[in-house]
């Protein structure tokens, strides 16, 4: 589990049935349930959101359809890394995240005072506004973005993999894939 494996791969390697080896990883994952609650970013912060999809089944349809771009049928994440290669992943709420949300979601972990860089979402606003942070933000669509958010782009692509990669992983335990 700690090299990512799947868990086919547990359960061949170990000779162990598939519930067996996923029950194990959802053992693992409780362990670190809380681990992030005590996690303080400071120095220079990179913060973004990243969006994965609900559950099928709780998919909100209208007129027979689908909601499309960063609707309610997305799981938003908070993602913040600092200069101390110190890591944030908690789950927000659904689709796009209000100021008191952002504010909610970050402000009990970024030490107030830090430099944060960021995507310019006006979210963000009151957070920067309330821990006193020095700010330098970017449009995504600028060329100089990739660089200049790529500490925090990173890891959410990292987050990404890793729940991909875990097929069969339920949404209840995002969180704990997460932590």
């Amino acid at each position: 589990m700690i090299n990512e494996s799947t868990l086919k791969a547990i359960r061949d390697y170990l000779e162990i049935s598939s519930k067996t080896a996923y029950m194990w990883r959802v053992k693992l994952y409780k362990c670190f349930s809380d681990y992030q609650e005590s996690t303080i970013l400071s120095g220079d912060v990179w913060i973004d959101q990243c969006f994965i999809n609900i559950s099928r089944y709780q998919m909100i349809v209208v007129n027979g359809k689908h909601l499309r771009g960063i609707s309610n049928n997305k799981i938003a994440i908070c993602v913040g890394v600092d200069s101390h290669h110190q890591v944030y992943a908690k789950i927000g709420g659904k689709g796009h995240l209000s100021s008191q949300q952002i504010l909610n979601m970050y402000g009990p972990h970024i030490k107030p005072g830090s430099h944060v860089i960021h995507d310019g979402f006006r979210g963000h606003n009151e957070l920067i506004k309330k821990l006193n942070l020095r700010e330098t933000f970017t449009k995504s669509t600028s060329k100089e973005s990739k660089l200049l958010l790529q500490p925090v782009n990173n890891f959410i692509s990292q987050i990404k993999r890793n729940l991909v990669l875990h097929v069969g992983g339920k949404k209840e335990y995002v969180q704990d894939y997460l932590d």
